[in-house]
């Protein structure tokens, strides 16, 4: 019992809410009930606000921007409401507008913002736990794979994804978000990666779980977006389909890092 009442109720909300997103996603897609896919579509946003409330919380123990821990979760808190931004727009073009898939649109300061903001967060988190020091003391051989690491995700996620497309100078944004999406979110998975590698050390280690959970949050989230860019591009997305799924399940992930990176400030706090 003692452990039911510690339970954080933010966590049982986002667990709560998650399950029974999945679980509408199913019976949509697996079971012949006449459920619409609009219902999972336009609603699926609210984990992600849901997540940037419980990052706003957490931010708030850890100082919000006094501490580089609660500058980086309060940056990524913010991306999370530029995500529910982007899919609130997204959502009213297809919906109510019954427009094509409106990409690009106004939505997208939403979505391109956040990879901006995941960027910076991460990068906070890094140079917390040592990065930079780190980096410093790489001989040039190792700082060189540290350069290359990022450098080739891009080129993959480029190659993979925008293979064969010309870049369209009659629409200059198409072509700066088909190719900034990728690099931006390959620069952030990176970073993540290095970062849960020096967590290891820092605060004894106490971060390493959070961090990590982080890190596949931001993966799934660099999925989820190169999805969305490669069936874009070949007419495929459909509203609610296993894309929006990816997305479900990155605000999930960011919105479960947040909270146990609270229950590492309660923990930090007792010793």
């Amino acid at each position: 019992m003692s452990h039911l009442k510690n339970t954080n109720p933010l966590l049982v909300i986002i667990i709560g809410l998650y399950i029974s997103l999945v679980s509408l996603w199913i019976l949509i897609h697996f079971f012949n009930i006449n459920i619409p896919i609009e219902l999972f579509a336009n609603t699926y946003w609210i984990l992600a606000f849901i997540g940037a409330i419980a990052g706003l919380w957490s931010a708030r123990l850890w100082g919000y921007f006094g501490s580089s821990i609660g500058k980086s979760i309060s940056f990524f808190s913010l991306g999370l409401l530029l995500q529910v931004f982007g899919q609130l727009t997204y959502s009213f073009y297809i919906y109510v507008l019954h427009a094509d898939t409106p990409y690009p649109s106004i939505g997208d300061l939403g979505f391109f913002g956040s990879v901006l903001l995941y960027i910076y967060g991460i990068w906070i988190i890094a140079d917390t736990v040592g990065l930079r020091r780190a980096f410093r003391k790489m001989d040039l051989m190792h700082k060189f794979q540290v350069i290359l690491v990022p450098l080739v995700i891009a080129i993959l996620t480029l190659a993979f994804f925008l293979w064969g497309k010309h870049i369209a100078l009659s629409s200059p944004l198409t072509s700066f978000l088909d190719f900034g999406y990728p690099i931006g979110q390959a620069t952030y998975v990176t970073i993540a990666i290095l970062a849960y590698m020096l967590s290891k050390k820092y605060l004894g280690g106490a971060m390493k779980n959070s961090i990590l959970i982080t890190v596949f949050a931001l993966f799934v989230q660099y999925v989820a977006d190169a999805m969305f860019l490669y069936q874009n591009n070949n007419g495929t997305w459909v509203g609610g389909g296993f894309n929006d799924l990816l997305y479900l399940t990155a605000y999930f992930l960011l919105a479960y890092a947040f909270v146990t990176f609270s229950q590492v400030y309660d923990r930090v706090k007792s010793q």
